[in-house]
Formats: structure tokens, C-alpha cells, sequence
């Protein structure tokens, strides 16, 4: 007795080799996706939570190795979600001399949020800026960004020479 989500795997994984023998890579992409979701399902249902959180991140992150775009889009609600988080401690800008914080949010909302979202892009991207400092614990959420920054950039390597190599 196999379960349906088994045999969905293997049914799934043969068409996918049939379509990429003959040279039918968007259909051997949505094969891949409706075989790695039946995996994830079997996860699931075999109480394998580990593996379902790990799948489940990898279809949110890169819909399971196929889309660059979910990529870019995760990584631009990440730097947007964590840019705010900045404010809390503050951050320093050098040319002007001044603490940019929630304080500051009140009398210069533009300035203030443009600033945390350009240091939470250049962070993201791990160029880093001098004329920016995170202050206190502004500086953790600094190297969280980057190591996140570093994990999403390889995704999306990974995911663009997956399509390329189909």
C-alpha cells in the first residue's frame, strides 16, 4: 500500500527525466515543482517536520529551484521589513553629524526612513557604507542583514544556472 503522495513523487520525478531527455525544459520545470511539492506533502504526512520546514522555506525562498524572481522578491521584503529595525537604536550618519532614530522619525519621516532603507539595501548587498553606523544593537541586525544578504545572492546564483543548465 503506497500512499498517493509517494507514488505522486516517482510518477513526477519519471516524467521529469522523460521531459528533460527530450529537450522540454519548462515542462520538465513544472514536473520538478509538482514533484517537489508532493515530496513536501509526504513530509508532512510522514511527520518528517524537519524536512517540511526546510522544504517549505525552499518553496517560499525559490519555488524549489525555478524561480529567480521569488528570489529578488523575498530579498526586497527582507530589506524593507528589516530597514525600520534600525530606528530602534539608531544609526549615525557621519556627514551630517546626527543620530537617526525613532525620535527623529516625528520631525523627519522622509529623511529618516530613506536613510534606514539605503543602509538596510547597502547592508543586504554587503557593500557596507562608511558614512553610515548602526549604533548598539542596530549593529546585529546589520550582520543578520548581511549573512541574509549573502544566503539570498547564492540562491539566486544557484536558481539562474539551474535555468540555464535545463
Amino acid at each position: 500500500d503506497i500512499a498517493p503522495s509517494v507514488a505522486a513523487v516517482w510518477v513526477y520525478r519519471r516524467l521529469e527525466q522523460v521531459y528533460v531527455q527530450n529537450a522540454l525544459g519548462e515542462t520538465a520545470r513544472t514536473h520538478h515543482i509538482r514533484r517537489a511539492e508532493a515530496q513536501r506533502r509526504w513530509y508532512m504526512y510522514d511527520g518528517k517536520w524537519g524536512r517540511y520546514f526546510v522544504s517549505s522555506v525552499n518553496n517560499l525562498t525559490t519555488r524549489h529551484g525555478e524561480s529567480p524572481w521569488r528570489v529578488l522578491v523575498v530579498s526586497a521584503v527582507l530589506v524593507v521589513t528589516l530597514a525600520p529595525m534600525y530606528l530602534f537604536e539608531g544609526l549615525v550618519v557621519a556627514s551630517q553629524n546626527q543620530m537617526v532614530s525613532l525620535q527623529t522619525l516625528t520631525t523627519a519621516p522622509v529623511g529618516t526612513l530613506t536613510t534606514a532603507l539605503y543602509f538596510s539595501a547597502v547592508t543586504f548587498v554587503t557593500l557596507g557604507t562608511v558614512e553610515i553606523t548602526a549604533v548598539g544593537l542596530s549593529r546585529g541586525v546589520a550582520i543578520f542583514e548581511a549573512v541574509l544578504g549573502v544566503l539570498m545572492l547564492s540562491l539566486l546564483v544557484f536558481v539562474l544556472g539551474r535555468q540555464t543548465n535545463r
